[in-house]
């Protein structure tokens, strides 16, 4: 079992509405234009047989907040690599 952590940033233009390829105006919406954000992933991690993993990390906010997102995320990760 092993424990980490994460900081995971993105940086990302304005959103842009259109319906049929025409933009929309949608109003004065601050969450829907150009920002940064930064978040916290704690995780715990299972490693099984050298080939095997699997991770939980739930996604905390620390500065400012991805528009694509609610808040605690959680994350579950299965992974296995095949040797040959």
């Amino acid at each position: 079992m092993n424990l980490y952590m994460e900081f995971i940033g993105e940086s990302f233009g304005a959103a842009e509405i259109s319906k049929k390829g025409i933009p929309v105006y949608s109003g004065t919406v601050p969450s829907l234009g150009k920002q940064s954000y930064l978040e916290a992933r704690p995780g715990l991690q299972f490693i099984f047989s050298s080939n095997t993993r699997i991770s939980f990390s739930p996604a905390f906010r620390l500065i400012n907040y991805s528009y694509t997102k609610t808040y605690p995320v959680y994350y579950l990760y299965l992974q296995h690599d095949f040797f040959f």
